[in-house]
């Protein structure tokens, strides 16, 4: 949307890349850019779920690299401390997310390419990352630059 400050940003000769985050569009409200645009207007849930909207965002934006697999097959992820030995639905998708994330770790997908394809949350594909990484399982791309894009 070219409606708001980030139009004077992107303009030629200008180019910084930035964005705007909001929950409603610019125009939608008519407290808009005056002088009663004050905290009146949002409600402690909506403040709240903004907040854990652009936490969550910035994580992803933190974390966003591609990891390869650094293993040959499906390693055994119980000889990693890594699969419990309680079978419990928490424990099924953990081990799912962690395969998951394996299979698409091929050096070319990223972490918001690797939620994009197999539907994980960011916590999800966070955690999963940070698990196999801390065994050794995967590894960081280092020629990776992180892509800005929109993830669902």
């Amino acid at each position: 949307m070219r409606a708001s400050d980030e139009r004077q940003y992107c303009a030629p000769g200008i180019d910084l890349p930035v964005v705007s985050m909001m929950r409603s569009r610019h125009g939608d409200f008519p407290e808009y850019h005056t002088s009663l645009d004050d905290l009146s207007a949002i409600s402690p849930r909506g403040l709240e779920d903004s907040f854990t909207a652009l936490r969550t965002t910035i994580e992803l934006l933190e974390e966003n690299a591609k990891y390869e697999n650094q293993t040959l097959c499906e390693p055994m992820l119980s000889r990693h401390g890594l699969y419990r030995s309680l079978g419990t639905k928490q424990a099924d998708e953990s081990a799912r997310n962690l395969l998951n994330f394996l299979s698409y770790a091929d050096g070319q997908n990223d972490l918001i390419d690797i939620c994009a394809i197999t539907g994980m949350s960011v916590a999800d594909a966070i955690e999963a990352k940070q698990a196999l990484s801390g065994v050794g399982l995967i590894q960081q791309n280092s020629g990776h630059q992180t892509k800005l894009r929109t993830v669902a």
